[in-house]
């Protein structure tokens, strides 16, 4: 009879360090070197931490620093709170004083320049010129509804409806603006006593405002 061969194992990895082996060779580790490793782990942590600070200070001071400057320019084109510059003198001041505040977006933090667009965009209104065009859409539709409103108070029902319809199309879907924009425009179909554009302007803020609200119901049962 032949034998039967037996079939060979060929170890192709060593097995694995068992734990009593990985604690031994620890235990014979110079207590220096560990001493050393944790060291150098903890400082390299306080480092993160301190750049981390500088960075974050950094970001602070360039934020108080912008403001103080933002905030010295506007007490020179507007005056101050017991002196403020009014009519013409604050007409002249804001033209005389736009270009250096549009100069400063160049160097505004990200944390400011939504605010310092919309106060350009406030003097350019006074001087009779038109908002940026880098503006974001909301502080445009923002800036309308205000003016809007304001026109409103004036009894100046055509200027009030002029400055709100552009926004007509976007005021369609849910935004920031865009109850205050139908609330504004319901306001103007009362104040003409324009019925049926008032139900056509409700169901369009049903459709963008299906939950309702408040204020519009009250405009809606003072209107139909």
């Amino acid at each position: 009879m032949t034998q039967q061969d037996t079939p060979k194992i060929i170890q192709v990895q060593k097995p694995a360090p068992s734990l009593d082996h990985f604690q031994k060779s620890l235990s014979k580790e110079d207590p220096s070197k560990v001493f050393k490793k944790v060291l150098l782990a903890g400082g390299i942590f306080v480092l993160l931490l301190l750049v981390i600070y500088f960075i974050r200070q950094s970001r602070e001071n360039t934020v108080l620093a912008f403001q103080a400057q933002l905030s010295a320019l506007r007490i020179e084109a507007l005056g101050t709170e017991f002196e403020p510059k009014k009519g013409d003198a604050l007409s002249q001041s804001l033209a005389l004083y736009l270009p250096q505040i549009e100069a400063l977006l160049t160097q505004a933090p990200s944390s400011q320049r939504n605010s310092l667009i919309n106060m350009i965009n406030s003097w350019r209104l006074v001087s009779g010129k038109p908002p940026l065009s880098e503006t974001p859409a909301s502080l445009q539709a923002w800036e309308r509804i205000q003016q809007a409103n304001q026109a409103l108070l004036l009894g100046q029902l055509k200027e009030a409806q002029d400055w709100l319809t552009p926004l007509a199309s976007e005021a369609k879907t849910p935004s920031s603006w865009a109850k205050a924009y139908w609330e504004i425009q319901l306001m103007i179909d009362q104040s003409k006593g324009d019925v049926t554009s008032a139900r056509k302007h409700l169901d369009l803020y049903r459709q963008a405002f299906p939950e309702g609200d408040e204020i519009i119901k009250k405009l809606r049962r003072s209107i139909l």
